[in-house]
C-alpha cells in the first residue's frame, strides 16, 4: 500500500500494488517524459521510510505493448 500510494505522490497517475506473498509488486503509470524523474522520487521515499527492505527493490521502466487477444 505504502508504494502504490507514494507512486501517485510522486506523479504517476495510477499505481497499484499485488502479489505480496512473495514481496509483492508495484506497477505505476506516468507519462514517458516524466517517468525518470517519477522512479527517482519514488525510490527516494521508499529508501528513507523502509531503508533495509528498500535494498532489494528493482525498478524499470517499459511500454505498454499489443492487446491481448485469443487464439481459436
Amino acid at each position: 500500500v505504502f508504494l502504490a500510494q507514494a507512486a501517485r505522490e510522486s506523479g504517476a497517475v495510477a499505481a497499484s500494488a499485488f502479489g505480496a506473498g512473495f514481496g509483492g509488486a508495484v506497477w505505476a503509470l506516468v507519462a514517458a517524459d516524466k517517468a525518470e524523474k517519477m522512479i527517482s522520487d519514488w525510490s527516494t521515499r521508499y529508501e528513507k521510510t523502509f531503508p533495509q527492505a528498500a535494498r532489494h527493490a528493482v525498478y524499470f521502466t517499459t511500454r505498454p505493448g499489443p492487446a491481448a487477444f485469443e487464439v481459436k
